[in-house]
């Protein structure tokens, strides 16, 4: 046996095994990265997008079909249409610049038969449809016009008026209203995608790959942080309506009640003058609140505003619940001390505002 000679040829010999291994490894690292995806249900997705226009139209004040046209041109982003909105010259301004200002003037139909500016006939005045910009024509000639705007894809959701230079949009309403068949369920296939394509819901639009970079977290906490605020402004509000119609009940009811005096009404009414101002002042101390990180303020100056702000929140609640009380069951005393206690922290919050949180 020579040197180079094993004693046990099994412990070196050489099989096919080790192959085996290598073409595994090299046909499981060859194969395609598997990603997860989340199957989202078409209803879902409907419904999220109807919830955004309600949302929208609620906070601006305006009608459906105006929350969808700002709503389309910002990027279907509630956040983005609230700060042009407010951040405008003018919400007028704003609402021309996106082509909205008269949406919500939509006339289906005219006040009698009129000929059609584009086919030049004359339309029985049901089959007439006017845009709030007033240009107006027949429901064949909307048709046409808008059956072309579907067929060139999804931009055909900021279609504008027929109109030549006119910059109004055609709102949703109108396309409802006039398409049929086919070229409706394309516009709405088209309106749905315009809001999915926009908020991540699909990585494609047209055909160029769009790479999801958004901080989902930090947009989860900044879409929590503003639906925080925009509650309690709603819900003060409401209680600011109904503070002035329990002043109106109040002034009704006075009239035919034999016990109370002209002294004791008249303080009832001075606190729910003074409820009504409250409510009104702690609305928007939350557009206040929400945007003092932005102005620099720093955390004592944030922490003294909401001390204040709750101090005269609970004693606003307090005297609210005072005043709702029946008239001819209520403490007027008690009514009388809280209205001057309330009285003293809303002057006290509205002085630290006029001196400035910020400043």
């Amino acid at each position: 046996m020579s040197e180079f000679d094993s004693g046990d040829d099994d412990e070196y010999s050489y099989t096919s095994d080790g192959d085996d291994a290598i073409e595994n490894a090299m046909e499981w690292t060859s194969q395609p990265t598997q990603h997860e995806y989340q199957v989202v249900d078409l209803a879902v997705l409907v419904a999220q997008q109807a919830q955004t226009i309600v949302d929208t139209a609620d906070m601006l004040k305006v009608s459906k079909d105006v929350a969808i046209i700002l709503l389309r041109r910002n990027g279907w982003s509630k956040h983005a249409v609230q700060d042009g909105y407010y951040s405008a010259e003018s919400p007028l301004m704003f609402l021309q610049t996106h082509g909205a200002e008269h949406a919500d003037k939509l006339e289906l139909g005219a006040d009698q038969d009129r000929v059609c500016p584009v086919c030049g006939d004359t339309v029985n005045r049901t089959s007439i449809a006017i845009m709030g910009c007033g240009h107006g024509y027949c429901d064949d000639c909307w048709t046409g016009y808008l059956q072309a705007k579907i067929e060139e894809g999804p931009s055909c959701v900021l279609t504008t008026c027929m109109a030549y230079k006119c910059e109004e949009a055609v709102p949703d309403t109108l396309f409802r209203e006039i398409l049929k068949g086919v070229s409706l369920d394309q516009y709405i296939k088209w309106h749905l995608r315009s809001f999915v394509d926009q908020n991540g819901g699909s990585p494609y639009s047209c055909n160029a790959y769009k790479a999801d970079t958004k901080d989902m977290m930090t947009a989860r906490r900044e879409l929590e942080r503003f639906v925080h605020y925009n509650d309690r402004f709603t819900n003060h509000e409401k209680s600011e309506a109904i503070c002035i119609q329990l002043r109106n009940d109040a002034i009704a009811e006075v009239t035919w009640l034999q016990d109370m005096t002209v002294v004791d009404f008249h303080n009832v009414q001075t606190a729910l003058e003074l409820l009504i101002e409250c409510r009104r002042t702690l609305k928007y101390t939350y557009v206040f609140g929400y945007y003092m990180a932005e102005n620099g303020c720093r955390d004592e100056e944030k922490a003294l505003f909401e001390f204040l702000q709750a101090n005269l929140e609970a004693n606003t609640e307090i005297l609210t619940g005072l005043t709702e009380t029946p008239l001819d069951k209520m403490n007027i005393q008690q009514v009388v001390n809280f209205t001057a206690v309330t009285h003293k922290f809303l002057r006290r919050f509205l002085d630290g505002v006029d001196d400035g949180f910020c400043s």
